[in-house]
């Protein structure tokens, strides 16, 4: 009975790590979309640079810088245009975002930001359709 407990938990414990390994590559660049409190966005990431398109607006409502952690997490501050449209974000503002799942063209993530205790879990769908 032991050698089978041992057996069945050696199983679980090689599916768990294969499952958290995560092939991220093809999220760094692009464009996205996804929906924020029943908003669409549209998100257009091209090197280091973020712009999100909130509704239907060709100008993008917010633009991050993006700094690469990892495979699976970024951050994202906002740009100095970005502070202008909305000067209650704090200076320093970052929100780091971890990819968590990959399902096809979705990723599914997890951000936090060190100017709030909130905790965001959403999804985010590559398109890169304009």
């Amino acid at each position: 009975m032991k050698k089978v407990a041992l057996l069945l938990f050696i199983v679980f414990a090689l599916a768990k790590s294969q499952a958290q390994t995560l092939d991220c590559s093809k999220f760094k660049e692009g464009i996205f979309t996804m929906e924020y409190e029943g908003t669409p966005i549209t998100i257009k990431r091209f090197g280091n640079t973020q712009g999100e398109y909130v509704g239907k607006t060709k100008v993008p409502t917010m633009t991050f810088e993006v700094k690469w952690l990892d495979d699976c997490t970024y951050t994202l501050a906002h740009d100095a245009k970005t502070h202008k449209k909305f000067p209650k974000i704090p200076d320093n503002a970052m929100i780091t975002v971890k990819i968590t799942k990959i399902v096809g063209e979705t990723y599914y993530y997890t951000s936090t930001s060190n100017f709030s205790e909130q905790v965001l879990t959403s999804k985010i769908t590559k398109t890169d359709l304009y």
